[in-house]
């Protein structure tokens, strides 16, 4: 069984980086997630599936709205491997 979804990390800082000319952030603060989806829940879509999945910020709340930063990834988590025994 593979599970899909979106991942919610805390990054260091804002990174930033740059292809054909355009800037790309791939850390946003918690203020600008906050006010995209309107509270500390919402919904993206995943690039992997194209599902709508729901997305949490509530294990940040409380925290400094301009100096947590975060990225939100398509994960998708596999079962560890069975080792087979070989007889």
């Amino acid at each position: 069984m593979v599970e899909e979804g979106l991942q919610v990390q805390e990054v260091p800082g804002p990174s930033v980086h740059e292809i054909d000319g355009v800037r790309y952030r791939n850390a946003h603060t918690l203020r600008d997630l906050v006010n995209k989806f309107g509270g500390y829940t919402g919904e993206m879509i995943d690039p992997v599936s194209g599902q709508r999945v729901a997305v949490s910020l509530e294990r940040w709340r409380g925290r400094d709205f301009d100096a947590t930063y975060l990225t939100i990834s398509s994960a998708v988590k596999r079962p560890p491997r069975r080792e087979s025994a070989i007889e």
